[in-house]
């Protein structure tokens, strides 16, 4: 980690953070997703 300079990782670490923000918006657009079909289960 040393070898890759201070810049590399903070630039690794904001590409991380920025994938797990899109991971984290993906999961509650699956939430939503399912409630949506649950509400139409439950009117069946």
């Amino acid at each position: 980690m040393k070898e890759m300079g201070r810049g590399q990782v903070l630039n690794t670490l904001e590409e991380i953070q920025e994938r797990h923000d899109a991971v984290r918006e993906i999961e509650k657009k699956l939430l939503d997703l399912h409630q949506v079909c649950n509400l139409f289960n439950i009117g069946r």
